[in-house]
């Protein structure tokens, strides 16, 4: 079922969480509200969910204004941060406990546990209490409850931030699966940009009540749109260059210091520019060894710091004007605080950002 939000603003007071935003999700999507605390995701989902009231806009589920609908009326499941289980039911009796309010018939609320506990894993567990289970368990008994709902839509409102790292790529696989398997439209708010880009068919990242960008993981990793957008994603983060744009022999160069950086083979959104601007580049796309040389740009840095990070490490180098770039490098590399190391920049792998906007040049 198609979501979309159509102008919608929520205020408290001098405050608005949201402003004038659109949005749709296609039938069958996994859509992902990305960003950090106070954004507005939780904020967002929950008007879908008829669990906050929109100051103004329109909320349509299908081909139905919802806007004022209950929430019971709407089609929709809602997992959230907290389990929110009954502690003295069996797993069994929680899953179903919604049914048998609604009047379902026995058999029917049978099969339906049956079929949840079968995509869930939960079959060995139906007779324990909540209190018997494993975090990672009681947040499928969490999705279990709304699995047998047969919703149209499903939102996410953080499910896995109460997990350890272990249990939430676990839960992550089962969420993707699920989602696989009924084809249903799925909403899901997290601040976790690994959640995001390994769940999504399109994220929307958050900034201040709007949408900075929406797009694919791939579009939104490669093409970031603004500075934002291309700090938010990634880990490690992405590096920035301060310098500006200029025009030399009636080619454009990115200019910082006394190094320079020739656009030949970058993408401008619009056509050239110039003046002040800032150069994004992520770890991974930094050019290190004999192959630096290759590149549009490469000097001479010198190891500052040194991360290890399993499979492979993170380096911090620095120019001796003082700039440093994070740059990844295989484990088995061996080097040290101190050692010289050539680093090359594409200009194709690179980003560019008006300095005063942000936006991607």
């Amino acid at each position: 079922m198609k979501v979309e939000a159509r102008n919608v603003t929520v205020s408290y007071g001098a405050f608005t969480a949201l402003e004038n935003l659109n949005l749709t999700v296609e039938p069958g999507q996994f859509l992902v509200l990305l960003g950090p605390s106070g954004c507005g995701k939780s904020t967002l989902l929950n008007a879908m969910a008829g669990l906050q009231e929109v100051t103004s806009g329109q909320i349509w589920m299908g081909d139905k204004n919802v806007t004022w609908a209950e929430p019971k009326d709407r089609g929709i499941a809602m997992v959230f941060q907290s389990y929110a289980l009954y502690p003295k039911m069996s797993v069994r009796e929680n899953l179903s406990f919604g049914l048998r309010v609604a009047g379902v018939a026995r058999d029917e609320i049978e099969r339906r546990v049956k079929r949840a506990a079968e995509t869930l894993q939960l079959g060995a567990m139906l007779d324990r209490r909540p209190a018997e289970l494993s975090g990672g368990q009681r947040q499928r008994v969490a999705i279990g409850r709304v699995l047998v709902r047969d919703a149209q839509v499903f939102l996410f409102d953080e499910p896995l931030s109460n997990l350890d790292a272990q249990l939430r790529v676990e839960l992550r696989r089962e969420i993707k699966r699920l989602h696989r398997s009924l084809g249903a439209t799925s909403i899901y708010v997290t601040h976790d940009q690994v959640e995001a880009l390994t769940l999504a068919d399109r994220i929307a990242v958050m900034n201040k009540g709007r949408i900075e960008q929406l797009g694919s993981p791939v579009e939104i990793y490669e093409r970031p749109s603004t500075r934002y957008v291309a700090a938010f994603i990634g880990s490690p983060a992405m590096n920035f260059l301060d310098g500006v744009i200029e025009q030399v022999s009636g080619k454009p160069v990115f200019r910082w210091g006394n190094h320079v950086l020739p656009l030949d083979r970058y993408q401008f959104e619009a056509g050239a520019v110039s003046g002040k601007a800032t150069l994004g580049v992520r770890p991974e796309h930094l050019v290190f060894g004999e192959a630096a040389r290759d590149q549009d740009y490469s000097a001479d840095f010198v190891v500052d710091m040194l991360e290890p990070m399993g499979s492979d490490t993170l380096a911090w180098c620095k120019l001796p004007e003082g700039e440093t770039l994070g740059l990844r490098v295989p484990t088995e590399m061996r080097m040290s605080e101190g050692d010289a190391i050539r680093i090359g920049i594409s200009a194709h792998n690179s980003s560019i950002f008006d300095t005063a906007t942000g936006k991607r040049l």
